[in-house]
């Protein structure tokens, strides 16, 4: 009993290994079928190669806005065949797809097509034919119709503003033309003030060559009486100092009316240098206006309508994302053919015909061993 168990496991060892001689024989009397199989399946794989259809892969990626649409229901719309009023008209099978990675709220599509060109075109078509169905729904509608009646009223709000600042520049053009009126009063006033400076000169002049003159008359009737003491008569001398004393009185009767007109004149210079002031003074008024209506109509009313454009810009904005559905990146084209992958089916067909041509060896040598 004893020594049985050796002698069994002995059996079974030369048992297995003639059983893999064997195998390896069957191989080895066979391998034909192994390499005219595998090179079967080599030259069906080229030819299905070499016959079929290269495919390009275009893709292209959309965002969704939720809520008015999550990215599930936008995959199920592609899946269930929403571009197939577009593909309709197209014989050839479209293989499209959609996706979205990381969970977030873009779709990648991608669409297998023997022209790429033409695939992005109907690729296009089929993004556009999405975006007609969501982005019309009643409510991004109503949204869209209240934004741009917003943004019509702040255009209005812009106009009036514009109209107010073409009034203030007529306010100021006209309040400019009172300057104007005013310079042109104050040197009317300027040029009287410089004739009755010249008048007042003038009379100075005339007193002064009175005084010289009346100082002559002095001078020569003081000689006249002197003479006339020496040759002892006063029969033409008084006549002569009648005569003297009258135009020395005249001389100082005129110099008194001058010095009048003097006062008077002096009384009309004060008054118009006062009006010189007060036109001055209603000048620099005018220009404080005008200051006043610039900077309302430059900054206050202008900082107003930058903030209407700022608004508007906004809601144009807001407009233009107000979409269910928005293209971000319009259908591309790979470079080269996606399908068929000509080296991946050549490398299986080889695999495949190498196992199955050993599949086949097998079964024919057990056949032949259990006709033997």
């Amino acid at each position: 009993m004893k020594d049985s168990g050796p002698e069994k496991d002995t059996c079974y060892q030369q048992d297995d290994e003639i059983s893999l001689l064997e195998l390896f024989s069957i191989l080895r009397k066979n391998y034909k079928i192994i390499i005219l199989t595998t090179i079967l399946f080599v030259v069906l794989a080229g030819l299905y190669v070499f016959i079929a259809q290269p495919l390009y892969k275009i893709t292209a990626q959309v965002k969704v806005a939720p809520p008015h649409l999550t990215p599930q229901d936008l995959n199920k719309w592609f899946v269930e065949g929403g571009c197939s009023k577009v593909f309709r008209e197209y014989s050839t099978s479209i293989s499209l797809r959609a996706y979205t990675p990381r969970r977030g709220t873009t779709i990648l599509v991608e669409l297998l097509y023997p022209d790429p060109s033409k695939g992005e075109e109907l690729l296009g078509h089929c993004l556009q034919h999405c975006q007609e169905i969501f982005n019309k729904s009643k409510h991004l509608v109503a949204e869209r119709q209240k934004k741009a009646k917003d943004i019509e009223t702040l255009k209005e709000k812009i106009k009036e503003i514009d109209l107010k600042k073409r009034e203030l520049e007529r306010k100021i053009q006209q309040v400019k033309k009172q300057i104007l009126l005013k310079e042109k009063e104050k040197s009317l006033i300027k040029a009287n003030l410089k004739a009755i400076e010249k008048a007042i000169l003038d009379i100075k002049n005339i007193i002064k060559n009175i005084d010289k003159n009346t100082e002559s008359l002095l001078n020569l009737r003081t000689k006249l009486i002197d003479n006339f003491l020496d040759k002892k008569t006063t029969t033409n001398l008084q006549i002569t100092m009648l005569l003297y004393s009258n135009i020395v009185q005249q001389n100082i009767s005129y110099i008194s009316t001058l010095e009048l007109r003097i006062l008077d004149l002096n009384k009309q210079k004060t008054n118009l240098l006062k009006k010189i002031n007060l036109v001055e003074l209603e000048q620099e008024k005018l220009k404080n206006e005008i200051n006043k209506l610039t900077e309302e109509k430059d900054i206050a009313l202008e900082q107003e309508k930058k903030i209407l454009s700022f608004k508007i810009d906004k809601l144009k904005a807001d407009l233009e994302r107000l979409v269910a559905v928005e293209v971000l990146q319009q259908p591309i084209s790979s470079n080269h053919p996606v399908k068929p992958k000509k080296m991946l089916i050549l490398a299986l067909a080889m695999v495949v015909g190498l196992f199955v041509g050993i599949f086949f060896c097998f079964i024919y040598g057990f056949f032949r061993a259990s006709k033997e």
